[in-house]
C-alpha cells in the first residue's frame, strides 16, 4: 500500500499537489498492465476518456472516464482482491476537486458492471475474460435491493455511460489523446 502511504504525506486539498499526484500516478504506476488485459492502466484510462471526447460528451464525463480507475494506481495490492475497492479509493481521492456527478461516476462504475450483468445477459457476453474474473471479487450480480438503490442514484445514466466507456477501452491499437490534453480540462474545472 505504498501509494496510499504516499498520499498521507501530501496535502491533497492543495491543487498543485493534486496535479503532481495525477502526473506521478499516470507516468509511474500507470505503466503497469491493467488487470490481466493487454493494455496498461494509464492507456486504459486515457482510452476511456478519449472515447468520451470522440463522442462529444461533457467535460464531467470525460474527466470521470479518465479517472475512473485512479484507485488502482493508488493501491499496491492484488487487483483481484475482494478488499481492493479501487472505485471507493479513487472517488475519495478526487472528491475535494470535482462535482458529485464525477464522484458518483467513479465510485459507482464497478456497481454499474454488476448492475448491467444482472439486468442484461448480452452485456456479460461483451466483457473481457479479465473483467469476468474480477466480477466475482466485486460482488457478482446484484440482488433486488442493490438494483433498486443503484437505479435511484441521481447520476444513474451518467454512471452507466462511464461504465460503457470503461468496458470499451481495452484496444491495444487505439490512438489515445495524451494526458496533457486532459490535464487542461481538469485544470479548467479544479482551478475555476
Amino acid at each position: 500500500m505504498a501509494h496510499l502511504n504516499l498520499m498521507k504525506n501530501i496535502n491533497l486539498k492543495d491543487k498543485k499537489e493534486f496535479f503532481r499526484m495525477i502526473n506521478y500516478l499516470f507516468s509511474k504506476k500507470g505503466k503497469e498492465q491493467y488487470a490481466g488485459e493487454e493494455i496498461t492502466v494509464s492507456d486504459h484510462m486515457l482510452q476511456s476518456a478519449t472515447h468520451a471526447v470522440n463522442n462529444g460528451l461533457s467535460d464531467e464525463i470525460i474527466i470521470a472516464s479518465l479517472l475512473h480507475d485512479v484507485g488502482h494506481l493508488l493501491l499496491d495490492q492484488n487487483i483481484y482482491s475482494k478488499y481492493n475497492e479501487h472505485e471507493k479509493i479513487g472517488a475519495e481521492f478526487i472528491k475535494d476537486f470535482f462535482s458529485d456527478k464525477i464522484f458518483n461516476c467513479i465510485r459507482m462504475h464497478v456497481d454499474a458492471k454488476r448492475y448491467l450483468c444482472t439486468k442484461d445477459s448480452s452485456y456479460f457476453k461483451k466483457l473481457s475474460s479479465a473483467s469476468i474474473a474480477s466480477l466475482k471479487f466485486q460482488g457478482g450480480e446484484m440482488n433486488k435491493e442493490e438494483i433498486k438503490s443503484f437505479e435511484e442514484n441521481q447520476f444513474f445514466n451518467e454512471i452507466l455511460l462511464v461504465r460503457e466507456l470503461d468496458e470499451k477501452a481495452k484496444d491495444t491499437n487505439f490512438k489515445n489523446l495524451e494526458l496533457e490534453f486532459f490535464i487542461t480540462k481538469i485544470e479548467s474545472i479544479v482551478l475555476s
